[in-house]
């Protein structure tokens, strides 16, 4: 004799949250975003996302130092970005969500992870004026030769081009 046994497949919400998982909640980017990456700087001239670049890596070649307010965020406080941004994503599995709710409280807590990580790269380059400020009586007097005493305080258009922002993925 052979026993039938019917299989009955309920899907309790495998395959959505297999589907987020492939596809993620949203991209966040933070930095000098591509709206404001070409922008000239008042004082230089020099492309804001080019500007950004030169703080983060120098110019060797022209005797410009790293200043890497980036790398210097994330060697501090990597683990409470993954932690935070892994939060936010948690956010679309909550229950008790209704349609894109839950969704958009995910998205909406990866911008403010985004705008924290924003103010930290900003805060890194005000510290590293605060501590240029402290430079070699030479350099200073170049400076002044040159009517720029500082090129990093001569404008705060780089601190104003830093920011978050976060694109939804596709859900398709």
């Amino acid at each position: 004799m052979v026993a039938k046994a019917k299989v009955i497949v309920k899907d309790r919400g495998l395959a959505a949250i297999q589907k987020v998982m492939r596809t993620g909640v949203g991209d966040l980017r933070v930095g000098v975003q591509k709206d404001k990456a070409l922008d000239p700087h008042p004082g230089t001239g020099i492309p804001l996302g080019q500007l950004a670049a030169i703080h983060e890596f120098g110019a060797h070649a022209a005797g410009i130092p790293e200043r890497p307010f980036i790398r210097r965020s994330f060697a501090k406080r990597r683990k409470d970005y993954e932690k935070a941004i892994g939060k936010a994503g948690a956010l679309i599995f909550k229950p008790g969500g209704k349609g894109d709710s839950n969704r958009k409280k995910a998205l909406a807590a990866l911008l403010r992870v985004g705008n924290k990580m924003a103010r930290d790269f900003q805060n890194n380059i005000k510290a590293d004026n605060l501590r240029l400020r402290r430079i070699k009586p030479a350099t200073l007097k170049a400076r002044l030769k040159n009517k720029r005493p500082n090129p990093l305080q001569d404008s705060t258009a780089l601190l104003k081009a830093i920011t978050a922002t976060v694109t939804p993925t596709r859900r398709g």
